[in-house]
């Protein structure tokens, strides 16, 4: 109840500004649904320079972060709010059986392999150890480990919802994050798909490269300082 009121209030004080970026074109057309009439302009969130392919062994990396060599390693890099649906992440690992293990960069989940506080240097390690990342969450206003990944080259099983389909793209493995048969396909066709994704991903992550953050973000600001000189 608390989060709703606050995004109820957030959505009020936007609906009459002048000017906002929004980070996809769907979180802008929600605005635009809810009434918001003024000018809307979409500038992709950059992911950090830190996270790139690393020319080493995943078992290298993985003995480097006491992580087993012997397992298909299933990444999730996430809060634990509800719609990150992370239950889904545990009963699909379950499921998956002993030749699998869940890393998680967040809250523990089941008898996952658990790193929190750490610099981005050992989590672009971490997604470079894996196998997958598997992200299926219930909303997204972004979805920012997805470009993460991608940027690492590691493939990626994630939710067929409209944010997520505008980020990632044909990069991706895209499911329903209800179905847990679905998702288990996923994570297998992800596997299978592993070198032809990796690549589409890194591809992808071009269009969320820093400096073309800034461009855009320079351009907008440049345009809204001319308006208001003519006024």
């Amino acid at each position: 109840p608390f989060e709703r009121i606050y995004i109820q209030r957030l959505y009020r004080t936007l609906r009459h500004k002048d000017h906002i970026i929004t980070d996809t074109n769907t979180l802008k057309q929600e605005l635009k649904e809810f009434g918001f009439d003024g000018y809307i302009e979409t500038v992709y969130l950059p992911y950090s320079q830190n996270f790139r392919k690393l020319s080493v062994e995943k078992e290298f990396l993985r003995r480097r972060l006491n992580l087993p060599v012997d397992k298909t390693l299933i990444l999730s890099v996430s809060t634990d709010s509800p719609r990150k649906n992370l239950q889904m992440v545990n009963k699909v690992t379950k499921e998956l059986g002993d030749k699998y293990r869940l890393v998680r960069v967040g809250k523990p989940l089941g008898d996952s392999i658990t790193f929190n506080n750490i610099e981005d240097s050992t989590l672009n390690e971490i997604y470079n150890a894996c196998d997958i990342l598997l992200f299926p969450s219930l909303y997204e206003g972004f979805g920012l480990p997805i470009v993460e990944a991608f940027a690492t080259g590691l493939p990626v099983v994630t939710s067929d919802i409209p944010t997520i389909r505008e980020v990632a793209g044909n990069a991706a493995i895209l499911v329903n994050p209800t179905n847990m048969e679905e998702v288990i396909e996923g994570v297998k066709e992800s596997l299978n798909l592993s070198k032809e994704l990796s690549l589409r991903g890194i591809e992808r992550s071009t269009l969320f490269s820093f400096n073309k953050f800034k461009r855009s973000i320079r351009l907008i600001y440049e345009e809204v300082l001319k308006d208001d000189e003519v006024y």
